[in-house]
């Protein structure tokens, strides 16, 4: 099994029964990116041979439009595709002094 989660339009667990083989044919069979992924880079974590967690960095633009070799999938690895808005920063308010409620409050 391999998983992919994010801004696809089916995420979820998927069997790598020779449908599913590399990065692209997953994200294929998850019905595709959204308008709003994130296109830069989309991150997979998969197992080593030791159990931990080694961390890759995709570039998705670059995979989907054939300019970058697909990736092959190992068992149990986890593609996280961000959207946009992931990758927006968060900006907060703080509201202080002689009001009625001092807080700080996202922006």
């Amino acid at each position: 099994m391999v998983e992919i989660k994010g801004a696809v339009f089916h995420p979820g667990m998927f069997q790598m029964d020779g449908n599913i083989t590399t990065v692209r044919e997953l994200v294929n069979a998850a019905e595709g990116l959204r308008e709003d992924a994130f296109m830069a880079r989309a991150v997979l974590y998969r197992e080593k041979a030791d159990w931990t967690t080694e961390v890759v960095s995709v570039d998705l633009a670059g995979l989907m439009a054939g300019r970058v070799k697909d990736i092959e999938l190992r068992s149990n690895d986890m593609l996280i595709v961000a959207s946009n808005s992931d990758m927006r920063e968060e900006y907060v308010v703080t509201v202080f002094g002689s009001v009625s409620k001092p807080d700080t409050y996202p922006y």
